[in-house]
């Protein structure tokens, strides 16, 4: 089960107050509260998400780089200003991760050989030397 098949069962989320984002934010940064940190991610997680998707187009990429985003929540919390513009700031932190992961994708794509690009090596010949003894 991906990210996104979670999302599309707990449903859409309630309409975002900034006020009340500032309030969670502030309640995550003074005491690790984990109840306000679960409620930014029902809140924003499918914006989040819907931008990994969008920018990687693997579902599981785009769980990789969602869990990346809020791991950077968790640690810059404190950065945020004003605490209730954490949905842009969200998505800025989204965009600029999943493009870093779709730039590392294609740079491993590059070095990796493809099947298609193997050499075309011939076909091994009998052995008749000094390896006939493992035939034993």
């Amino acid at each position: 089960m991906t990210i996104g098949d979670t999302f599309r069962h707990l449903g859409r989320p309630a309409a975002d107050d900034p006020r009340a984002d500032a309030e969670l934010v502030g309640r995550f940064v003074r005491s690790r509260d984990e109840p306000a940190f679960a409620e930014l991610l029902r809140r924003h997680g499918p914006a989040v998400y819907g931008v990994c998707r969008r920018v990687l187009g693997h579902a599981y990429d785009a769980d990789d780089a969602f869990q990346a985003v809020f791991l950077v929540l968790a640690r810059k919390a404190e950065t945020i200003r004003p605490p209730g513009m954490v949905g842009a700031w969200l998505h800025g932190v989204a965009v600029r991760t999943a493009n870093k992961a779709r730039v590392m994708n294609a740079r491993r794509a590059s070095r990796t050989p493809s099947a298609s690009s193997t050499p075309n090596w011939p076909p091994c010949r009998p052995c008749t030397g000094w390896c006939s003894w493992r035939a034993r």
